[in-house]
């Protein structure tokens, strides 16, 4: 019996609980919706144009979703110029702004209103939900700024101009605009002759007045559907049928607004899908309130929702010298071969930079090549190129985005001084298959999205490989290339597993091979691995935590077939087991707080020289393995102190063990380390040698109008891994050198600022940003170096100082038919060797120009689209030869027998400026909703100029004189076509 009463006790705990829960939530939510602050007041007798809705002051009577929650009879008031919604609290009688960015939807007027799908910062009517044909229709109004004028009396008073639009968004995902049914007929050319009749039939009218209804009704009509949409009475959504009947504890209406107190919103995990591919759905339960449901991307945090995934605007953000984009931007821009390559676009941006066509790794901001992390679902990828740097290593098809940072750099990233270039593979489609598959000139790929169970388990496939032989093929004899051979093929896959609404689990694979040779006598391979799982979890509505763990690998070899007898093989690999916990804390609306933990594990194979036969007499060689770890700790802070200044400020703390066993050698204090002043080799084992730095990130943005905005930026990074070569690029042969007792990591500190408009139209946007960045330890070869194989190489590298500073200008069109960017640059990137153990440095210790320096360049990408099917784009790039090193003279060499180069100066010349230019014409497929395949086409011509550009010079002892020549990678015009089909 006392068991019985005591678990009736029990029930009546846990009811009691879950009432007063429910109760409590309700009052949370409702509490939300009204902490925002004071909506400001226009003087309305300055102004002739009311800036409001329907130009009055009238509050409407509607619904507003906020945070996922659904509220009903709310007083709303829309101001068309500020793009923002204002709520009538109900205790207080003053209107509030909630934060714009969290509000899903809102209805007023017979209206629902939405993010805009061009501009989140913006508002649309939803006209048409695409929800019984796949066709979106949204309405934009917008009012601008227009001035003042003088009306009677001599009286001045503010102007508005209206503006509007109307966006379509076809069921491929692509948006257009359209203003009468012969635009919508244009989409959908196989039933053009249908919609024009049926515009006829109706008497549908599309002068300013009646447009609205009268697209409303002709996208409903597509494919046959004559489903009447009354587009100014939109009624209120039906509640699911689980939920009419569920009776809640209390309810929105009856909460005593004095009373208000904090919790928790109650998380149902039972959710109802609205989205395809990658998004989940959020739902909150609040008593007397509808289930409401939003799409979650995977980079946003539960309170962090936005319906539509709109572009966000560089005047609002608060990060500086960021870029980020999807690969759907690769269409638009001409590339080598017709292949569309994610490291091509990423060239295009002002800041970054490389030495030549065809060439490994990039440089950003005065830069070397490895001071960029490149990073593929949280793994490091280490040589980011195929054929030569032909091909990027990354399969654009596979790529849900791509971000670039150059300034700014989140603390939760550490390990490189310059840039951090982030690429997340995309999850496949959870509710339907669906594919993609690209032949071109070199390459064909594929793409697959496999639901394996529907809307928890996916699997995405993709493949790529190249018969690239048959280029090679077709040159003459004299290059000593035609019976070379080149090929390659990478293959990926991501298995994504979505428990439930809260946790998710995804894994990564991906695997790339390159092999390749110029004759017979030799020949060169590398490959690339990485794997890796993340677990995400939304630990509540304001805590996220997300931990990822993998491993990477890279090696290279280089065999030497000539003679038999000398035959031989050089290779190289690391091998690099990683984790990262990352927690992302919402403190309040203007709060929020990052922060984790970050481990790695180095193994380096320096080099490994051994016999490819037993006829060969080489003498096998190893060099001992290096051994690391890498930890460190993080913390992030932002804040929105006012609606004009928000701040951010990180530190992170990184420390590196250099790890044995293995022989280090001592040398005398106070002088380089060299073989005459060696005092001894010692074993050791354990930790060897400890780094350990603080870092520190800073930024701050000062909104100075709504669309004009400065930003400023500080940063100090540690490297502590050095690429090793005597070339300015990324090459299969170099190798990558530990910091250790001897070799110090690389140090370096950036400050930046930069002023930001945006036109009131939002279709234009000016930015420009300056930095200056101070490098040390940067390892620069000694003269006549040996960099392979070489157990001792701190005797033939030097530490180098470093600095970098620039100007870089751009303005962009987003869109529209003329749509692109272009920019201009001004940088210079400079070296110095001012070591006083160095007896003669470089140059006479005076600054001179790195191998990437350019001081001036200009780069245009413009996109004009001609119809909806047909485009024609264009990339243009000029810049100022890189510097190189000529001889002063020359010496004849008694023991080689012939004439030597002699040196003095470095990079004391440039080779001429760059110039190219990139034309293509684009075919996209039809929006044929029933249609299986979607083909399009893509025919262009990479370097249309025809120019020679020189890559390189180099110098051949011809008898007694020494002559140079310039090497040009691509030096015609080379055209192409690319074919693409996708099916679904």
């Amino acid at each position: 019996m006392k068991k019985e009463l005591l678990l009736l006790a029990c029930i009546t705990l846990v009811v009691q609980h879950t009432e007063a829960q429910d109760y409590f939530s309700a009052a949370s939510d409702y509490a939300r919706l009204y902490v925002g602050p004071v909506e400001p007041q226009y003087q309305l007798s300055k102004w002739h144009d009311i800036p409001y809705y329907k130009g009055n002051t009238n509050m409407y009577k509607g619904r507003i979703s906020y945070y996922g929650v659904v509220y009903n009879d709310v007083e709303l008031r829309f101001d068309l110029m500020k793009q923002h919604v204002a709520v009538l609290s109900p205790k207080a009688g003053i209107c509030c702004l909630p934060d714009q960015k969290h509000i899903d939807w809102f209805e007023m007027d017979g209206y629902r209103f939405v993010h805009d799908p061009e501009d989140s910062t913006r508002y649309a009517a939803q006209l048409c939900d695409g929800s019984h044909n796949g066709v979106q229709l949204y309405h934009s109004m917008w009012k601008v700024y227009n001035g003042e004028k003088t009306f009677g009396e001599r009286k001045f008073r503010k102007t508005l101009s209206d503006n509007d639009h109307y966006t379509l968004i076809t069921p491929n995902g692509e948006t257009y605009h359209v203003k009468r049914a012969k635009d919508v007929a244009a989409l959908f050319p196989e039933q053009k002759k249908q919609i024009k009749q049926f515009a006829k039939q109706q008497h549908l009218t599309f002068n300013k007045n009646k447009r609205e209804q009268s697209l409303a009704k002709v996208v409903a009509s597509v494919i046959g559907e004559r489903k009447e949409i009354t587009a100014t009475h939109l009624q209120p959504e039906a509640a699911p049928e689980r939920d009419k009947n569920k009776e809640l504890s209390a309810t929105i209406a009856n909460i005593p607004v004095d009373s208000l107190i904090a919790g928790i919103p109650v998380l149902d995990s039972d959710t109802i899908s609205i989205t395809a591919g990658s998004a989940n759905t959020r739902t909150y339960i609040v008593p007397g309130a509808k289930k409401a449901r939003a799409s979650l991307a995977d980079d946003q945090e539960l309170a962090e929702i936005v319906v539509v995934a709109g572009r966000q605007s560089v005047v609002q953000s608060t990060t500086m010298g960021a870029e980020k984009f999807k690969p759907q931007l690769l269409k638009n821009i001409p590339s080598a071969f017709g292949e569309s390559d994610i490291m091509k676009v990423v060239l295009t941006l002002p800041g970054v930079t490389t030495v030549g066509e065809a060439s490994s790794g990039y440089n950003v901001r005065g830069g070397a090549t490895d001071q960029n992390l490149i990073l593929f679902n949280g793994g490091t990828v280490y040589n980011p190129t195929h054929l030569f740097g032909l091909f990027t290593s990354f399969n654009s098809d596979a790529v849900e985005d791509v971000e670039l940072f150059k300034s700014s750099i989140p603390a939760e990233y550490g390990g490189r001084i310059s840039s951090v270039l982030k690429v997340n593979s995309k999850e496949a489609n959870m509710r339907k298959f669906t594919g993609s598959a690209s032949i071109g000139a070199l390459t064909s790929k594929a793409n697959l999205e496999i639901p394996i169970v529907k809307d928890h388990v996916s699997l995405l496939l993709n493949a790529r490989t190249t018969y690239s032989d048959w280029i090679l093929k077709h040159l003459s004899e004299d290059s000593g290339y035609k019976n070379g051979k080149a090929n390659f093929y990478d293959f990926g896959g991501v298995l994504t597993w979505k428990l439930n609404n809260l946790h998710r689990l995804k894994i990564f694979g991906y695997l790339s091979k390159d092999k390749f040779s110029f004759s017979s006598d030799d020949s060169y391979g590398y490959q690339n691995r990485n794997f890796s799982a993340e677990w995400r979890s939304i630990l509540n509505e304001k805590i996220t935590a997300t931990l990822t763990a993998g491993l990477d690998h890279y090696d290279y070899y280089n065999d030497e077939k000539a003679k038999p007898t000398m035959a031989a093989r050089l290779s190289f690999g690391i091998d690099q087991l990683w984790a990262k916990l990352h927690i992302r804390h919402r403190l309040t609306e203007n709060q929020s707080l990052s922060y984790g933990l970050s481990v790695q594990h180095y193994n380096v194979q320096g080099g490994k020289y051994e016999p490819l036969s037993e006829e060969s007499y080489i003498n096998p060689d190893q060099l001992q393995k290096e051994k690391a770890l890498e930890s460190g700790a993080y913390i992030d802070y932002e804040h929105l102190l006012t609606e004009k200044l928000s701040v951010s400020a990180g530190l992170r703390y990184s420390m590196f063990n250099a790890l044995g066993p293995r022989d280090v050698n001592i040398y005398a204090d106070q002088e380089l380390p060299s073989q005459e002043n060696l005092l001894e080799t010692r074993h050791k084992t354990g930790i060897i040698k400890t780094f350990q730095a603080p870092e520190f990130r800073f930024s701050a943005r000062y909104a100075i109008q709504d669309n004009f905005s400065i930003k400023a930026g500080f940063n100090t990074m540690h490297q502590y891994i050095h690429k090793v070569s005597n070339t300015s690029i990324m090459s299969p042969t170099d190798i990558w050198k530990l910091s250790d007792l001897n070799i110090k990591p690389q140090n370096g500190w950036q400050i930046a600022a930069g002023i930001y408009y945006e036109t009131p139209d939002k279709n234009y946007e000016f930015s420009a940003e300056t930095y200056y960045k101070h490098i040390s330890n940067y390892l620069n070869y000694r003269s006549s170096a040996v960099l392979l194989m070489n157990p001792h190489l701190e005797t033939d590298v030097i530490p180098t100082k470093g600095k970098a500073y620039g100007v870089e200008l751009q303005a962009k069109k987003p869109y529209g038919k003329l749509n692109g960017w272009v920019s201009y640059t001004y940088s210079r990137s400079l070296l110095r060797q001012d070591d006083k153990r160095v007896a003669t440095p470089l140059n006479d210790g005076d600054w001179y120009p790195s191998e990437y320096d350019r001081p001036h360049e200009v780069k245009a990408v413009l996109n004009y689209k001609i119809t909806e099917r047909y485009s024609f784009s264009s990339n243009f790039n000029y810049a100022t030869g890189r510097p190189t090193t000529v001889p002063a003279g020359q010496f004849y060499n008694n023991k080689l027998g012939y004439y030597l180069p002699y040196y003095t100066e470095r990079n004391n010349y440039r080779i001429p400026d760059y110039t190219r230019l990139d034309l293509a014409f684009n075919i996209e497929p039809t929006h044929r909703l029933t249609a299986f395949f979607h083909t399009s086409f893509s025919i262009g011509v990479y370097n249309a100029l025809a120019r020679k550009n020189a890559y390189n010079i180099y110098y051949v002892t011809e008898g007694s004189s020494i002559k140079g020549y310039k090497l040009s990678v691509f030096g015609t015009a080379i055209p192409y076509i690319s074919l693409n089909v996708r099916f679904n």
